[in-house]
């Protein structure tokens, strides 16, 4: 239900809807002169909305800024040894079934984390992310059984099976670095996920060193790439989700304070955070 009011697609259905209601109240009074502008902008309105949202520079343009402000915030910790755990935030599943595909969002990350795991070969993976609905298959354990089958060492992965959202992959990835007496963590997960999971983190206690995938760089727009697209329309989404993502928990205290000019401390502790 939640996706009506925070999705392009949902908030033009909406708007659509009320102007197709206004339009049919206008017609059960008979004629009226003038010119129906109420229902008729609604629904030029929700055109037009999804038309943006579905513009492939729109969608660039959202993930780029989400991209960055993730690179930024926290402070990225001063230079040092390399990480000693790598944690790996899930990114969700297709399916409900025990062999359930990873989604698209949790493959990218995958990809992501072997290459962290070539770039610091002596630190351990944790994959967090438990299952979305009791009985289901969690895609922390999914993503640990996909890298080990790719060739990591199981000794390597370790799975954290608690988490359901961003705030508890912060949680539970913090207790495990504690637990396992490090200092200085790596995060993988999707760009435009950067931001909020890594000012999670340091809420946590972790300035981490940011491992997203990268956005790339999208070259020059040829006219068809302006036409608007299902995968465009999808990626603003999930940026939209992110944006308002990251307001909620900023309400919430959920996140680091915003980054001063200072750098943060050497071995990449954030410092802790004050009793909530």
């Amino acid at each position: 239900m939640r996706e009506l009011v925070t999705t392009p697609l949902g908030i033009a259905f909406l708007a659509g809807l009320a102007g197709a209601v206004m339009a049919w109240r206008r017609s059960r009074r008979g004629p009226s002169p003038g010119a129906p502008v109420a229902p008729v902008a609604l629904l030029l309105g929700a055109w037009a909305l999804v038309m943006v949202a579905a513009s492939p520079p729109i969608a660039w343009l959202a993930e780029s800024r989400l991209a960055r402000l993730g690179e930024r915030w926290p402070p990225l910790p001063a230079a040092g040894p390399p990480p000693e755990g790598i944690l790996v935030f899930g990114g969700g599943l297709d399916g409900t079934g025990p062999g359930a595909p990873l989604s698209a969002s949790s493959r990218e990350r995958l990809l992501t984390a072997l290459a962290a795991a070539r770039r610091w070969p002596e630190a351990t993976l944790v994959f967090s992310g438990g299952p979305g609905r009791p009985g289901r298959p969690g895609v922390g354990q999914r993503m640990a059984e996909e890298a080990a089958a790719l060739g990591l060492p199981p000794g390597r992965l370790v799975v954290e099976a608690q988490a359901r959202t961003t705030r508890d992959n912060a949680r539970f990835g913090a207790a495990e670095a504690r637990d396992r007496g490090w200092s200085r963590v790596a995060l993988v997960t999707s760009a435009v996920h950067l931001a909020r999971s890594r000012a999670s983190l340091a809420r946590e206690g972790f300035l981490a060193v940011p491992a997203a995938a990268s956005l790339g760089d999208p070259g020059r727009w040829d006219a068809a790439d302006l036409l608007p697209s299902a995968a465009a329309l999808e990626r603003t989404t999930g940026a939209l989700h992110e944006a308002i993502g990251l307001a909620y928990y900023g309400v919430r205290g959920w996140l680091a304070a915003a980054p001063s000019p200072v750098t943060g401390p050497a071995s990449g502790a954030a410092p802790r955070p004050s009793p909530r």
